[in-house]
């Protein structure tokens, strides 16, 4: 009999019954791949901020990834795992003999486990939009900050094996928001794994007649199913009233156990830092200057660039207008 597959030793099953974890991971991987081309961006992409934090990504040439936790949206998670939980219900409601059992353990793991203990999450938010009125108030200090053009390359997927460091290794993802677009996304992934978990599963009657077999593969695809799909669909999922942040979001994640030595802490938020070759030419393909940015914004900013290496940056200055400050 074939050897089992490395990627599921862990979950102890038959090599039979190990079939259906490895057809959801390939099919996972599919998915995720064809996302990731769909994702990866051709035009810059922008970050709103202030003097300070623009001044310590171009000194020291990476970014501070911020702990999921303290996002602006403390309930985005639980937003997207809600919707998750409803389509669960469905599939366990409607969905053959082993897909419902497949449901309802994805359910009794979910509401055993707080999912976002199991992993932490580091993120860096750029957008799409290049000057944004709404960004420029939120995080552009109400228009007296800067917005850092990336180029496209700096966040394509370069890596074919993951580092031993957890910081070293990153994925992109494009945030969709609205009810509507999230629960297509998690039907489509739970009715595939209820699906396999059911057709490997009736292929494999005999073997099954364990209890402690049973249990053992129903686990298996509970398991797999978080740890490939669910935990990254309620990482990039939104309610439609952030919808004018058009994010891409940097994640870094793994272990909590990885980050013990590289958490740092600023202002009472936790981060990791990611590094970015930032002196390679084109790295930064613009800095826009916030409408409402003091006089002396643009020749400070000139000179750190020359200072730093980035004096081919172009400078532009955001046409939105707020309310100015007075200086």
């Amino acid at each position: 009999m074939t050897r089992s597959d490395p990627k599921y030793r862990d979950y102890n099953l038959l090599l039979p019954l190990e079939m259906a974890p490895q057809r959801f991971g390939e099919w996972s991987d599919e998915q995720l791949l064809r996302e990731q081309d769909d994702v990866t961006p051709t035009t810059p992409l922008f970050h709103y901020t202030g003097r300070d934090a623009l001044e310590g990504i171009l000194t020291n040439r990476h970014l501070r990834c911020f702990s999921h936790a303290q996002q602006d949206d403390k309930e985005e998670f639980q937003y997207s795992l809600g919707i998750a939980r409803v389509e669960l219900e469905r599939a366990a409601t409607h969905g053959e003999e082993f897909g419902k059992e497949f449901a309802i353990c994805v359910t009794d793991l979910i509401n055993q486990n707080v999912l976002t203990s199991k992993f932490k999450f580091y993120l860096f938010s750029v957008s799409q939009k290049r000057d944004s009125e709404l960004q420029w108030k939120q995080y552009g200090r109400d228009s007296t900050g800067f917005s850092i053009g990336f180029a496209p390359k700096l966040f394509l997927p370069d890596k074919l094996t993951l580092s031993p460091t957890a910081n070293e290794n990153a994925h992109v993802g494009r945030v969709v928001y609205a009810d509507s677009k999230t629960r297509y996304r998690h039907r489509k992934l739970i009715e595939r794994a209820a699906e396999i978990a059911h057709q490997v599963a009736a292929a494999n009657l005999a073997m099954l007649r364990r209890e402690s077999v049973h249990v053992d593969y129903i686990n298996a695809m509970a398991k797999e199913y978080i740890a490939r799909q669910l935990i990254w669909r309620c990482l990039t999922a939104k309610r439609s009233c952030w919808e004018h942040q058009s994010e891409i979001r940097f994640i870094v994640m793994n272990l909590p156990k990885k980050f013990d030595d590289l958490e740092k802490s600023h202002g009472g938020r936790r981060y990791i830092t990611y590094a970015l070759p930032l002196a390679d030419p084109g790295s930064i393909v613009e800095i826009m200057i916030g409408s409402a940015a003091p006089s002396d914004a643009e020749p400070w900013l000139r000179q750190s660039l020359n200072d730093l290496g980035y004096s081919a940056a172009p400078l532009t200055r955001s046409v939105k207008s707020l309310v100015p400050c007075v200086y």
